[in-house]
């Protein structure tokens, strides 16, 4: 099996480096990354849609052109071709790690790190410079800040980026703290 796995890995890259050599040639590259994560969300979410992109029962063309009609003003060309291909070919189960190693390639090549940045609220412009700053320093690269707000983190803040997760949100600081405090917690007995 690990034939299959070369091939795949493979079929993975050429598919990220075909996406990036386009994405550079219209300035898109980091705008394609996040279309090429909106693509897999949309074909994840939907059974059905996934279905018919993953059948020999509908012809190839027919996955195409449904890639196609779906994603319609909604991808850049190039990011819909790709994944139209994909869907032709009966690899759109492929897609996220497509994503990832278009990412990989993008930062290495453009010399920069992507990071998801999640806040309890949104970033206001001082906070979102001192952020980078902070990451500037610690990966020694410039660095692309991709802003999520999730209201469940309390306040804080929580950086993924070139595989490392840092959490520094109030809700798992909490976390840490119920559970310390559950486990040192003697019930009875003597002060």
């Amino acid at each position: 099996m690990k034939t299959n796995r070369l091939l795949e890995s493979q079929v993975i890259h050429t598919y990220a480096s075909l996406l990036l050599e386009a994405a550079e040639g219209e300035g898109r590259v980091v705008e394609d990354l996040k279309e090429l994560g909106i693509a897999n969300k949309i074909i994840q979410e939907f059974p059905q849609l996934q279905e018919a992109l993953g059948t020999k029962l509908i012809p190839s063309e027919n996955r195409n052109a449904l890639v196609n009609d779906i994603f319609e003003g909604s991808l850049s060309p190039e990011v819909k071709s790709v994944v139209a291909i994909m869907a032709e070919r009966l690899d759109t189960d492929y897609l996220d790690m497509v994503a990832e190693e278009y990412q990989r390639l993008a930062e290495e090549k453009l010399n920069l790190v992507i990071a998801d940045v999640t806040t309890a609220v949104a970033m206001d412009d001082d906070l979102r410079q001192v952020v980078s700053q902070k990451l500037q320093q610690q990966f020694g690269k410039k660095v692309y800040i991709e802003e999520h707000v999730d209201p469940s983190i309390i306040g804080g803040v929580i950086v993924n980026a070139q595989g490392k997760r840092m959490d520094a949100s109030i809700a798992t600081q909490l976390a840490h703290a119920k559970n310390v405090l559950s486990k040192n917690v003697s019930v009875g007995g003597d002060a």
